[in-house]
């Protein structure tokens, strides 16, 4: 006797992911990505208020120069050694908990040879219970733009593809906001040696040298965002591509190829080069429109160009 396979029915995407379980888990991500950036936060602070007040304290005690010039030697190595530590550690828990999120709500088998384990459910739980903001938690709600007009695997596909060009939007413009903050500091360092009638010597014990984990740090950051900023978009172009051939042909967009796109999507989350949240915050209507936009037309492109339906 032959047993009919058995039918996987996969739920609305746009249902699930508000559904108890799904929040918890975005509760969970939530929390260890606000630690993550809270330990970048000092790093970043500590580096910014050397390079504000070094330079004006030793304009008035020019003695000080070599004990707060090894003062930011010291905070370049904390910052570079421990802070980081403590951030990358935060952000691992954050990407095995959004990578959890993210298969258990597409339907996707989990890749444990590149994620590791799946995170314990007490952890989850002990994090999920410290987001309890009514704000916070509005916010958290429909994290993908609805999809689910195409079938199954083709509105995941569109999620991917949505988180990839979120990613590369906010990486690029984070990258050129603190650009823009490192050439303001330089020329205002160099703009207060002026109007002091500082030597060169002067001006490289004074100011240049105890701004330079300032300075070391905007290179590093609008390089790191910016190398996101490029891979993101790679991973958009990969699922744009596959996308458009999905929409000739829905058969073409597979379970192992949504797999791939999430591998890629895990691999780059894990580099842990975090965007402030504030920052965040402040883009986030903004790319959230252009994300509902997008899949509003891409859908509209697919369900116009084939059979494809839930």
């Amino acid at each position: 006797m032959i047993e009919n396979p058995v039918t996987v029915v996969h739920r609305p995407i746009s249902e699930r992911q508000n559904s108890d379980e799904s929040m918890e888990l975005l509760r969970a991500d939530s929390w260890f990505y606000l630690r993550a950036k809270f330990w970048h936060a000092v790093r970043l602070a500590g580096t910014l208020i050397l390079a504000l007040l070094v330079p004006v304290i030793v304009f008035y005690k020019p003695g000080w120069g070599d004990l707060l010039g090894a003062l930011a030697g010291v905070w370049v190595l904390v910052g570079r050694t421990i802070l980081i530590w403590l951030e990358d550690r935060s952000v691992r828990m954050a990407v095995t908990i959004q990578e959890q999120f993210d298969t258990e709500l597409f339907d996707l088998e989990w890749n444990s040879s590149l994620a590791g384990r799946r995170a314990a459910r007490e952890d989850i739980h002990t994090a999920a219970e410290k987001v309890r903001w009514k704000r916070r938690l509005k916010k958290l709600r429909d994290w993908y733009a609805d999809a689910d007009s195409v079938a199954w695997p083709l509105n995941v596909l569109l999620c991917q593809r949505s988180s990839a060009v979120w990613g590369r939007r906010s990486h690029y413009g984070y990258a050129m906001f603190v650009l823009s903050l490192g050439i303001l500091w330089f020329m205002a360092g160099v703009v207060m040696a002026v109007v002091a009638n500082a030597t060169l010597g002067a001006y490289l014990i004074t100011v240049f040298l105890p701004s330079q984990p300032a300075f070391l740090d905007t290179i590093d950051l609008v390089r790191g965002h910016l190398q996101q900023s490029k891979a993101k978009a790679a991973l958009e172009e990969k699922t744009t591509d596959l996308w458009n051939r999905g929409a000739e042909q829905a058969a073409s967009v597979t379970e192992q190829g949504c797999r791939e796109v999430q591998d890629q999507a895990y691999t780059l989350r894990r580099k842990g080069i975090q965007i402030p949240q504030l920052v965040y915050w402040f883009r986030r209507k903004q790319d959230e429109e252009a994300m509902r936009a997008a899949v509003a037309h891409l859908v509209k492109q697919q369900v116009g160009g084939s059979s494809g339906g839930v």
